[in-house]
């Protein structure tokens, strides 16, 4: 088994599904490290899938019309994101931003 595929199946939110549908999550997932203050995604932009973290923490923002910047959540390691976009196939709903050097 695919040592990604026991990483997933230890997260709740994969627990219950079969192990060949971990594996194909496995097999399809890509790995990449950020530097600290990068984007990973942008509010209103197209989805560009669910995130996971290995390593590192990330904080999800809102912008308002007033240029201010509401956080709405921090992610840290083994923690499912940006899970809304994926589901609904709706364009990003907010902003990610790495806090530190991160690997998702």
């Amino acid at each position: 088994m695919h040592s990604l595929t026991t990483s997933l199946a230890a997260i709740p939110f994969f627990a219950g599904l079969e192990p060949s549908l971990l594996e194909e999550f496995a097999t399809s997932a890509l790995r990449r490290e950020y530097g600290a203050g990068e984007t990973l995604f942008l509010e209103g932009e197209p989805s560009p899938g669910l995130f996971i973290l290995e390593s590192g923490y990330v904080k999800v923002v809102k912008g308002s019309i007033h240029g201010r910047e509401q956080s709405l959540e921090f992610i840290g390691p083994s923690q499912p994101f940006h899970t809304v976009s994926i589901f609904t196939n709706r364009p990003s709903p907010a902003s990610a931003i790495t806090l530190e050097t991160t690997t998702a």
